[in-house]
């Protein structure tokens, strides 16, 4: 791994990483998933999580320009922009409520936004200036919210003519790949006194990851592919912000359930102050901020196989069907052999149905599933395909009903196809298989990500 100049860890100035796993872009989007270079890399050190090579002032141009995946003002691009600007709008109100409970407007009236569209610059009570790289951004934020004090840029290359009394990174220090330059300059922006705001979510940060249903199903819940940088925790976070000044007040974890019934933030507060300092050979801090990582990645692999685990002796009964593929039916077998289950359909239709099976288990076809099912004998489908098609679902459904039968599939859609894969140096699992009800809704066959009928109620019926 790189061991010199920016790749330094910016935590505990150590050189010597480990790649964990390969980057990727686009972790939601099943057809637009794809690997890219560069790997998410582990500071053994302190622990810090980070996307390397770092990206070079170039880059961070480029990337700017790009954040919200949009590079001209096309209708489609403005309409993401806004969506994205409606969500900041929630997240801002809230931190005003916790910024008036702690910091009151009369004594910390000018405040600095550093990376979004600018929601926070039509507060009436606080005064509010935005600085954000993404020309298009710029833009719509001026329409939508001050055409005055949102200005295009990154904080870096900011001289404000007096210092401001506040300065927010919401949800946008880790999307820095200098995180030391950005806070020396926010230390340089603010009074003395001053406060930062550093709102930051992530399974990491101890904060929840998926908003949908609050678990952590596979790897793309964690880590966020090459929109992000880093990945802190609250320890090695502490640690960045004391050597560039700022000594942490609070630690406030936020939920927001008007946006999702698990969205949450955690809200950190610090003061700037010269007097804070952080010494690098305070050795038993950074190795707390170690083992917190260390303690993440563990629990994480071990939630994975207890999901999977608990999923599969559930559906491990002669009333139902699961249809999968051969390499996907090694894995479930790798961590719980199916003993009831009498039909394993593969769904890529690789083997012959007559006389093959896997560790004594019978695979069958799409006949025998047909069959089946109109003698009656089956009573659910499970669909253990991350990729998102229910080809063979929605065929049934035509067939025999949509309320003939009960279909399930994963909880979470992914463009790696696979339950395991190299990670951290080890074949470990990436993902846990837990199961949503699908549903019939106006012809189309939907995942309802409400009904997760693992780990929940342990019951398919």
């Amino acid at each position: 791994m790189p061991k010199s100049g920016l790749n330094a860890c910016p935590v505990c100035c150590g050189a010597d990483y480990r790649a964990i796993f390969p980057m990727f872009a686009h972790p939601d989007q099943v057809d637009a998933f794809r690997f890219v270079p560069g790997h998410f890399c582990i500071c053994k050190g302190c622990g810090l999580i980070r996307r390397l090579p770092v990206a070079t002032r170039d880059d961070m141009t480029d990337y700017g320009k790009s954040y919200y995946d949009q590079m001209t003002k096309s209708k489609a691009s403005q309409n993401s922009i806004i969506t994205h600007a409606n969500l900041q709008k929630l997240h801002y109100e809230t931190m005003r409520v916790e910024l008036l409970k702690r910091f009151p407007a009369s004594e910390y009236p000018r405040w600095l936004d550093v990376g979004s569209a600018g929601p926070p610059t039509a507060f009436t009570d606080y005064e509010f200036t935005t600085i954000e790289p993404d020309p298009l951004a710029v833009e719509i934020g001026r329409e939508l919210f001050s055409r005055d004090r949102i200005l295009c840029g990154i904080l870096e290359d900011y001289k404000p003519e007096r210092n401001f009394d506040g300065l927010v990174f919401m949800n946008s220090l880790y999307c820095t790949p200098t995180p030391a330059l950005a806070l020396a300059a926010a230390h340089a922006t603010l009074r003395d006194g001053g406060i930062l705001m550093i709102a930051i979510c992530g399974k990491i940060m101890d904060a929840i990851d998926n908003g949908v249903d609050g678990h952590t199903m596979c790897i793309e819940d964690m880590l966020r592919g090459d929109t992000l940088f880093n990945y802190f925790n609250q320890s090695n976070l502490e640690i960045l912000c004391a050597r560039h000044g700022f000594k942490m007040i609070e630690s406030v974890p936020v939920l927001f359930p008007e946006i999702a019934p698990f969205h949450e933030l955690r809200f950190m507060f610090f003061r700037r102050s010269d007097a804070v300092s952080f010494r690098l050979d305070a050795a038993d801090l950074i190795e707390k901020s170690r083992q917190k990582t260390a303690i993440v990645l563990k629990t994480l692999v071990a939630g994975f196989e207890t999901a999977t685990r608990t999923t599969i002796e559930m559906i491990d009964r002669t009333d139902t069907a699961i249809i999968t593929t051969m390499d996907l039916l090694v894995e479930l077998f790798r961590v719980r052999p199916l003993t009831k289950a009498k039909l394993l359909v593969d769904v890529e239709q690789s083997t012959p149905s007559v006389g093959f099976s896997i560790n004594g288990a019978h695979l069958s076809g799409i006949a025998d599933l047909v069959r089946d099912i109109g003698a009656g004998q089956t009573r659910h489908v499970v669909i253990i395909n991350f990729n998102g098609r229910m080809d063979i679902a929605a065929m049934l459904m035509r067939q025999f009903g949509a309320g003939a039968l009960n279909y399930y599939a994963p909880s979470r859609t992914s463009g790696i196809n696979r339950i395991f894969s190299e990670f951290d140096g080890s074949l470990q699992m990436i993902k846990g298989l837990e199961l949503n009800r699908l549903e019939l809704t106006a012809g189309n066959l939907i995942r309802n990500p409400t009904v997760v009928c693992a780990l929940r109620d342990n019951n398919l019926d």
